[in-house]
C-alpha cells in the first residue's frame, strides 16, 4: 500500500515544475536507497535478513526492492528534464 501511495504521488509530482520533480525524485531515490542499505547492513541474518523498521518487517527481498527503486527514483531525478545534446538534420 505504501508503494502505491508513493507511486501516485510521484505521478502527480511529475505535472509540477521541473526542479520539483528532480527534487522529489532524489529525495525519494536517497530515502529508498538509505532503506535498502540500512536493512541490507542491520538485517538479522538469524532471521534471513529481516529488519524491525517501526511498525515494519522488512526482508532481504524488500531491501533488494528498495535498492532498485531507490536507483530508479535516483536516476529519473538525475536525468530528468536534460536537453537533448543531439541535433536533428533537416532534409
Amino acid at each position: 500500500l505504501m508503494h502505491m501511495a508513493w507511486g501516485a504521488a510521484a505521478f502527480g509530482v511529475s505535472f509540477l515544475p521541473v526542479r520539483v520533480t528532480k527534487i522529489f525524485f532524489i529525495g525519494s531515490g536517497l530515502f529508498y536507497l538509505t532503506l535498502a542499505i540500512l536493512g541490507l547492513s542491520i538485517g538479522d541474518s538469524a532471521m534471513g535478513g529481516a529488519w524491525q523498521a517501526g511498525p515494519m518487517l522488512l526482508h532481504t527481498g524488500d531491501h533488494v526492492f528498495h535498492l532498485v527503486l531507490g536507483s530508479i527514483f535516483a536516476s529519473l531525478g538525475v536525468f530528468s528534464g536534460r536537453e537533448r545534446r543531439y541535433q536533428e538534420q533537416h532534409a
